[in-house]
């Protein structure tokens, strides 16, 4: 059969995704009509989404391209070729094409992240999972289907969500079955499987939203499931490499599960507030967290206090006092830290508030992203301590009335 070598000029037509002006602009489209929501936000015209024909040079390369793409479609669909090897290697490369997409949507204007920010925010891990992301296992399958979600954002194609359901369906069993029988050697992929777990729950699951209880005893269940892995591997496990990044940037939602709880967390343990530094200096944001890590221990203390309180106060006065002296001394250790990084909470005041939508503005630099990040620990910080003293001191002057 006789083939053309030549280029001819074929007439296609583009792939909708982003109205016309979201794509010059480079932003995340939410592809609403007749204008889109980001246009409206910005108060800029919508050009629609109405793509011209254009005409391209085809090859025999670009159909062996357009081949490719769709075996591999069949692949992820029917479980591709017969040889294990193989069908590992194209799924790899298919995370790996949709890793970038990803990317583009969740990171903030899909910038590259600062690694130097990564130490004073929660993106260091995130950034992690892309060097993992291809291994095989519960990671590997939460991986893909999370870029297939994201791909999906913009694609819709039906494809794309069953797999991606059957993908995260899969690592979720998986998960499940390691924490069953728990390894140093893939604990912390199994963490950063439970990252990417709250983060597909939070963003792409749509039918059938379950409710905020709902939502919240998921939650809850993988953090318990975290915990579990932390425990077994020990404090001094998380001092290095990528198994210290994950620990550092988890915290945060550690200790929110124990304010939420209001039970005392394991990470007050002076091994746990040590070990994992040991090669590591620790960041401004790490010492706010030490504060941060000792509220829930306040918050179960004036509940036993209470009580106690209710049948007889008389016997519960020592124990508010000792809760009183434990949050001064919580109030002091802020106060210390606000004195040592006056110039960060100063300059977090200085950045244009976001409240007022309506006027269009350059997006958040990714250092005032940071700065506004351990801003806000601090102040939040601040008021639950200041929220349990009161309290307490609200107590106290009941009895004297």
């Amino acid at each position: 059969m006789f083939m053309r070598s030549d280029p001819t000029m074929v007439r296609i037509k583009d792939r909708p995704t982003a109205c016309l002006t979201c794509l010059k602009r480079k932003k995340g489209c939410d592809r609403q009509k007749p204008s889109c929501g980001q246009c409206r936000k910005s108060c800029i015209p919508c050009l629609g989404y109405n793509r011209p024909y254009k005409f391209r040079h085809t090859t025999a390369q670009d159909f062996s391209k357009a081949h490719a793409s769709l075996s591999l479609q069949r692949a992820i669909e029917t479980g591709g070729p017969n040889n294990a090897s193989q069908r590992q290697l194209m799924r790899s490369a298919c995370i790996a094409n949709m890793l970038d997409t990803f990317w583009e949507v969740y990171l903030p204007d899909g910038q590259q992240l600062n690694p130097k920010l990564g130490v004073n925010s929660t993106w260091g891990v995130v950034k992690s999972m892309g060097n993992v992301g291809s291994q095989t296992g519960a990671l590997g399958k939460a991986t893909a289907a999370m870029c297939l979600a994201a791909v999906d954002l913009q694609e819709n194609n039906k494809w794309m969500q069953e797999n991606s359901l059957r993908y995260y369906t899969e690592a979720l069993h998986d998960v499940a079955t390691a924490l069953s029988q728990p390894g140093r050697n893939r604990t912390v992929s199994l963490m950063c499987a439970i990252r990417i777990f709250s983060i597909y729950e939070s963003f792409f699951i749509k039918a059938d939203r379950p409710s905020s209880i709902e939502q919240s005893m998921g939650w809850t269940a993988h953090l318990a499931g975290e915990i579990s892995l932390l425990l077994s591997s020990g404090p001094a496990f998380y001092s290095t490499g990528l198994a210290h990044r994950v620990f550092v940037d988890d915290r945060l939602f550690l200790i929110s599960l124990a304010l939420q709880n209001r039970r005392a967390s394991f990470l007050t343990e002076q091994a746990w507030l040590t070990l994992p530094w040991k090669v590591t200096a620790k960041a401004p944001r790490d010492r706010l967290l030490d504060i941060l890590a000792h509220i829930p221990t306040a918050f179960e203390s004036f509940d036993e206090y209470y009580t106690i309180a209710l049948r007889d106060p008389i016997s519960a006065e020592p124990k508010r006092q000792n809760i009183l002296q434990f949050c001064l001394r919580i109030s002091d250790e802020l106060a210390l830290w606000c004195a040592k990084n006056l110039t960060l909470v100063q300059s977090a005041a200085q950045i244009k508030p976001l409240w007022d939508m309506d006027k269009s503005r350059a997006p958040l630099d990714q250092s005032e992203i940071t700065i506004l990040h351990i801003a806000s620990l601090y102040w939040g910080t601040l008021t639950l301590v200041q929220h349990t003293l009161r309290k307490i001191l609200r107590d106290d002057e009941s009895k004297t009335v």
